[in-house]
């Protein structure tokens, strides 16, 4: 029985610790400001990766680099883009 517990604790299956000393098995105790933190910490990483490549996109608009993908029909052949210079319209931004 103590095998089968210790390894669903090694597995990550049970927050608990095994007491051999005295033969008992105790819960962790979750550390819910650790998690927010972890979580809160995720989340603004992903905001500066998404603000990041959003920024890109806009330079490369706004200096005209233009990635076109191949028509559906060409597509199944090569997966592969073109990379074209062109310059926005007279009427945009």
């Amino acid at each position: 029985m103590e095998e089968d517990v210790a390894t669903l604790i090694t597995e990550g299956r049970l927050a608990a610790r095994i007491d051999t000393c005295k033969g008992i098995v105790t819960k962790r105790r979750v550390d819910v400001r650790a998690q927010t933190f972890e979580k809160v910490l995720a989340i603004g990483e992903q905001y500066t990766r998404d603000t990041k490549a959003l920024a890109l996109r806009i330079s490369l608009t706004r200096h005209g680099v233009v990635i076109k993908a191949k028509q559906a029909s060409k597509a199944s052949s090569s997966s592969s883009s073109h990379l074209g210079r062109g310059r926005p319209s007279a009427g945009g931004s």
